[in-house]
Order: structure tokens, then C-alpha cells, then sequence
């Protein structure tokens, strides 16, 4: 649809994605600092649509 001159852009629109996710996170920190890992058990598509891809974050926090 274009009202003058601009399309709606539908947000909705993602499909092949889980809506959800289960996932394992290991955090740490001293003084201040620390560490955190996570990983994601769910995959991030669906079968069939997409391959079988699993996030992995690692990272570092500093409190001041």
C-alpha cells in the first residue's frame, strides 16, 4: 500500500524464526569486574528453513 508516496512496512513479518528461546548463562564477578557466558539451546530457525544455528555470546562487564 503507498500513501503518498511512502509504504507501510509490515514489522510482523519474520517468518522461519522461533518466537522463543532457551539458553544457559554463566556469570561471574569480583571486584567490579566480570565475565559472562551464553549459550543459546534453542536453534534460531525453524527446520527447514534455515541451518542449524545456535548463539554463543562471551563477554566482560566493568562496574565502576
Amino acid at each position: 500500500m503507498e500513501l503518498l508516496g511512502y509504504r507501510s512496512k509490515n514489522v510482523n513479518a519474520v517468518n522461519g524464526l522461533y518466537p522463543f528461546r532457551s539458553r544457559i548463562s554463566l556469570s561471574t564477578t569480583w571486584d567490579g569486574y566480570g565475565f559472562y557466558i551464553d549459550y543459546t539451546l534453542t536453534p534460531l530457525f525453524k527446520p527447514g528453513v534455515g541451518n542449524d544455528t545456535r548463539a554463543l555470546s562471551l563477554g566482560c562487564r566493568l562496574g565502576f
